[in-house]
């Protein structure tokens, strides 16, 4: 065999690189662990299911409106009827209906829905429950909560109190000094009740409102405490008959 010095060049074909065999494989391109697999499986499941129970989440109650007096009308500082309208989610339950308003002095009070006559809440249907409340304070919100009859708080709204009724708003109160005349059935006659009354003064002012449905009229005496005359109409018994 011939060996070649520095010097000498190589006549004929160049020898191949030898191979090295590699001691291990490249890592450009790592898997992930078992362990890192299992935990996006999971996160996955979880946004999945998180999904699906949104999607699945059973419709609340809701109290839908809150109206005092009669159409809107009362006086501050005067018993008058409160009829909250519910409602109903997907649960059918009975409960109560809990209204906190200030009174003149701006001290809260509660009522609360006679605990022997409860409300029942039916899946998708409209009620409404009929309470008495003395709202005393111009600008005080009047909450209204909804309790099941395990004492849960099942619905909660705030009103407050404006210049037109809607959404959140309902109608504010009258001064006590205000003179209020309120028809049912007719309102024949009412212009001669209200004939010569001045409307300058707002504190002096007299105000007239026809009930519409009798159902709306209170069934305690107390409930009228805002009202200075009441006009019915005897000639059509058949529109007391919701009474």
């Amino acid at each position: 065999m011939t060996e070649l010095t520095n010097n000498q060049a190589w006549e004929g074909e160049a020898p191949a690189e030898p191979f090295v065999a590699p001691t291990r494989l490249s890592r450009s391109f790592a898997l992930p662990s078992s362990g890192w697999l299992r935990l996006f499986a999971l996160v996955a499941l979880l946004l999945v299911n998180a999904n699906h129970a949104h999607a699945q989440e059973p419709a609340d109650l809701e109290i839908t409106a809150l109206d005092l007096g009669f159409s809107g009308i009362h006086k501050f500082g005067c018993w008058t009827q409160a009829a909250v309208t519910l409602r109903g989610g997907d649960d059918a339950f009975t409960g109560v209906v809990e209204i906190t308003a200030r009174d003149p002095e701006g001290v809260p009070t509660v009522v609360i829905s006679p605990l022997d006559r409860a409300v029942a809440i039916v899946p998708g249907q409209e009620t409404t429950a009929r309470l008495f409340v003395r709202p005393g304070q111009d600008g005080a919100a009047i909450q209204v909560r909804v309790f099941d009859d395990r004492g849960r708080v099942r619905a909660k709204r705030n009103f407050y109190p404006g210049p037109e009724a809607g959404g959140d708003v309902i109608l504010g109160g009258l001064p006590a000094t205000n003179r209020v005349v309120a028809s049912f059935g007719s309102t024949r006659g009412i212009g001669d009740l209200l004939r010569g009354e001045s409307t300058e003064n707002e504190q002096l002012a007299t105000r007239a409102v026809k009930v519409v449905d009798a159902a709306d009229l209170p069934l305690e005496w107390f409930g009228y405490e805002s009202i200075d005359t009441l006009v019915l109409n005897s000639s059509q018994p058949e529109l007391y008959r919701p009474l």
